[in-house]
């Protein structure tokens, strides 16, 4: 018996001997781990700065990138500074999903400068770079923030650019009165012999501000000083681009005498540098002002001069509207054949300019994804090697083993699930695609086309180019918009009011309509799924008010209720009930191709989103019980990132 409690004394004994053994060692391991762990995050840093300095981004933004995932798993915590640099090589690399995760923590590390001119510097930084992800509000606070202490420490000398900032925020957000006083301030305050370029284009931005509300003089004095501080820095391009701002100026201010001198004396200009960069377009502006002045030839002769040298050149734009205006004076001219050769053209170009808008969106979709992906390959081998270390650990320890799978199936699932999420949104974005195929359809195309047709045939150019001028904006929204799984609420409204627009004059004013949007909705910072309230107003047109006698009305509005918008689609049609017999006499038992790809969109948004995403109509009754319209309501989930 006392064996037996001596044989178990020792084993206990033993195996207290043995854990603490194994702590020890654990302990000792972990301090050399992260002793190693500093010395190579210190080692990718310099590398990172170094190979930035060679000029080889790609490099010093992967070894930043490794740099920043190994400090995630130590005690070691790189300065700012970093962070700052490395999120300005990923600017110039162009690797945005980084630089945006990044910045965060240049957010989260400001507050603890106390260094007014340092801090001044990184909330600076950190304005532009919300102001990058055009994030208006979080940019406008931190240059407000940079311009306290500037302001507060007498810094205006050295961060004058803060107020040019904030000037463009606001000028990006329509407040014109705001975005002038703070350019006026970067004026008052920059050094003329360090801002020159910052200057130069500020001078530009208040005379292009001063042109569009109309006070040609006053735009005419910045322009000069832009113009002076170009001719200062001997840049020729930026010379003659003012020269061709100040004579559009004129243009727009009715002196055509004044405008011609102005962009002779660039072609001048240009031709004695050989600069080729703005011809087509001062050609093309100065056949404008011979077609004013009813001198026809002259001005068929300039916009002929304009389209060789943009052929030459390539400039797709220039040819669209070159061609377009060529059309409209041979037109005046009774030249029937030429202008609809020269319309044929102009479409031609257009065309082919939206392509190209589309593909430069299209591969900018493409790098992003790439960001993504390596981003993903980053965190993947980051758990690698916190999985590895974990095991490392468990072997020595003995006791953690069961906890440390937990947390790797754990982990393993979360993943699964962020990929299943991707993969909605990707969807979402194809369905997108298609439901704008099915939408923009070539009957509507076909229709919208009559109708310019017959404007012109009834010599209304005016309402013909109004109505063109539409078409090919909404056209270029609908492209732009379908490329994003979500878009700002303003952006979807501007797409479906001018659907709306198009729709009326395409019925003949056969409905009125109204959009009413609850003012606590913030449609610059709120988003939406694009293109979700479009096939609702069109079943509202197109099945309600179309068949209805006399003149109808949709209405549309949108509330916030919690952490969804509340979206009624309204109209005073016939009603569901015939508007459905109609469509059997019409079309038998066809099934709506549009109406099967949203109500699959609403599908995966709820998916993403939960219950907030869901579609309810109730039909409308007169007192006799006859359908007297149909309201949609659509609950659709606010997305703030």
């Amino acid at each position: 018996m006392n064996h037996g409690k001596r044989l178990v004394f020792i084993s206990i004994t033993a195996l207290i001997c043995i854990f603490l053994y194994l702590s020890t060692a654990d302990r000792a391991l972990s301090q050399s781990s992260g002793q190693t762990d500093t010395l190579k995050i210190k080692n990718y840093i310099q590398l990172s700065k170094s190979q930035a300095r060679e000029g080889n981004f790609a490099e010093s933004v992967k070894n930043g990138l490794i740099a920043d995932s190994l400090a995630a798993s130590s005690l070691y915590l790189p300065e700012i500074h970093f962070y700052e640099f490395l999120t300005r090589i990923m600017y110039r690399y162009d690797t945005n999903i980084f630089q945006f995760r990044l910045s965060k923590k240049l957010v989260h590390m400001v507050d603890k400068v106390e260094d007014p001119v340092l801090k001044a510097r990184y909330l600076e930084y950190i304005g532009w770079i919300y102001f990058h992800f055009r994030k208006y509000r979080s940019s406008e606070d931190y240059f407000l923030k940079c311009l306290e202490i500037i302001e507060e420490n007498d810094l205006e000398r050295k961060y004058p650019s803060a107020y040019e900032g904030l000037a463009t925020v606001y000028n990006n957000t329509d407040m014109m009165d705001q975005a002038m006083k703070y350019y006026r301030k970067y004026i008052q305050h920059a050094d003329p012999d360090k801002e020159e370029i910052g200057l130069y284009y500020v001078n530009f931005s208040l005379g292009d501000k001063y042109r569009l509300m109309g006070q040609h003089d006053s735009a005419f004095k910045y322009f000069n000083f832009a113009y002076d501080i170009a001719r200062e820095i001997q840049d020729s391009a930026k010379m003659a681009a003012i020269i061709s701002r100040m004579a559009y100026n004129f243009y727009e201010a009715g002196n055509l005498s004044r405008s011609l001198d102005y962009y002779l004396k660039n072609i001048e200009f240009l031709n004695k540098i050989d600069f080729r960069g703005y011809l087509e377009n001062q050609y093309g502006n100065i056949g404008n002002i011979y077609r004013d002045r009813k001198q026809y030839d002259l001005a068929i002769e300039n916009y002929n001069k304009s389209i060789d040298i943009a052929l030459e050149e390539r400039s797709i734009y220039n040819l669209s509207w070159v061609y377009h205006d060529l059309a409209e004076l041979y037109a005046k001219q009774n030249k029937y054949e030429k202008a609809y050769e020269s319309m044929q053209k102009a479409r031609e170009y257009s065309d082919t300019l939206a392509m190209m808008h589309y593909r430069e969106g299209l591969a900018r979709e493409i790098s992003r994804r790439e960001d993504i992906k390596r981003q993903k390959e980053l965190e993947i081998l980051n758990m690698k090697l916190e999985q590895n270390r974990t095991l490392n650990y468990s072997l020595a320890a003995g006791l953690v083993l069961m906890l440390v799978i937990g947390l790797m199936i754990f982990r393993q699932n979360k993943i699964r699930a962020k990929h299943r999420i991707e993969k909605m949104k990707q969807q979402i974005t194809e369905l997108s695609q298609k439901n704008l195929l099915q939408q923009m359809n070539p009957h509507f195309i076909f229709n919208t086309l009559n109708s310019i047709q017959f404007y012109m045939f009834r010599n209304d150019k005016v309402a013909s180019n109004n109505y063109m001028n539409k078409f090919a904006r909404l056209m270029r929204m609908v492209l732009e918009n379908s490329q994003h799984a979500a878009i700002p609420i303003s952006r979807d409204l501007d797409a479906l009011k001018l659907y709306i627009e198009l729709e009326v004059v395409r019925f003949k004013e056969k409905f009125s309509w109204n959009i009413d949007v609850d003012n606590e909705i913030d449609t610059l910072t709120f988003k939406v799924p694009p293109m979700l309230i479009q096939p609702y107003v069109e079943n509202a047109i197109t099945h309600g008010i179309r068949y209805k006698e006399g003149k109808g009305h949709i209405r549309i509005a949108l509330q916030q209720e919690n952490n969804h918008i509340r979206c009624v689609v309204e109209d005073d049609g016939i009603g569901r009930k015939a508007a459905e017999r109609l469509k059997k006499e019409r079309n038998g038992n066809h099934n709506s191709l549009g109406t099967k790809i949203t109500e699959s969109r609403m599908k995966l948004v709820r998916s993403l989103y939960g219950d907030e995403m869901r579609v309810e109509y109730t039909d409308l009754y007169d007192e006799a019980r006859n359908g007297c319209g149909t309201r949609v309501e659509l609950h659709i989930p606010i997305i703030n990132d």
